[in-house]
Parts: structure tokens; C-alpha cells; sequence
């Protein structure tokens, strides 16, 4: 894998959920891997009509090394492109258009890296 080609940052993130004083369930994300360099290729992007709307939908490969932290990554986990700015808080500058729901993980090679298909989520 060559380093050149990784030349975008991402943010991989896992879900975790915790409860409230009144035992109500509260979903939240993580980073589990900050600022990360991948590639970023397009896979697919379609336009369907569905429950009388029309919904987009967009697929990218990203391609990173692999690291003991992701170790683990699943279609669980989620990939926030373009990565979120050190100086930023990640609530106020996550929005739907930046998140990619991991569809699924390759492992590449000899356990050099990953090959991650996401697809962005729907407009809501």
C-alpha cells in the first residue's frame, strides 16, 4: 500500500450505549481512529423513487492501514468524511452528509490494511 494514495482524512467511529438517571437508553459515537489518512474512491451513487419520494444514495471505497484500534472495524461503525478539524466540536459540525455507514470490511493483503465499503446515509 502505498502512502501517497492516502491522502484523505477520516474519522472511523464506534456506537456506544449508555443510560440515563432514568435508565433510558443513550446512543452516542467515539472515535476510535482520529484524522486517519485513507483513500476515498467512488463506488456507486443511485437515485430511486421509493414510499413516494426520490431517495440518493452514494457508495465509496476507502482504503486505510490497518492499526490495532480498528482492529476490530464492523458495519456497526461508522466513517465521518471529511474528518472532523482538531479544533472543532463534533456535534456542531457532524451532519448527514458526512457520515457513511460501513456496509463492509476487507482485509487486505497479508493484513497490510482495509478496504471499507460505506454508503452515506439518505437525506432525512
Amino acid at each position: 500500500m502505498r502512502a501517497g494514495r492516502l491522502n484523505k482524512k477520516i474519522d472511523i467511529q464506534r456506537k456506544t450505549i449508555t443510560q440515563d438517571n432514568y435508565g433510558q437508553e443513550i446512543e452516542s459515537w467515539s472515535n476510535i481512529s482520529a484524522r486517519r489518512s485513507a483513500s476515498v474512491s467512488p463506488v456507486k451513487a443511485e437515485e430511486r423513487y421509493t414510499a413516494d419520494q426520490f431517495v440518493a444514495r452514494q457508495q465509496l471505497e476507502f482504503v486505510c492501514k490497518k492499526s490495532d484500534n480498528i482492529a476490530t472495524l464492523n458495519p456497526l461503525d461508522r466513517i465521518i468524511h471529511p474528518a472532523i478539524d482538531a479544533d472543532a466540536s463534533p456535534q456542531d459540525v457532524i451532519t448527514d452528509d458526512r457520515v457513511f455507514d460501513i456496509m463492509a470490511v476487507f482485509e487486505l493483503g497479508r493484513g497490510e490494511g482495509f478496504r471499507i465499503l460505506a454508503a452515506r446515509r439518505p437525506e432525512q
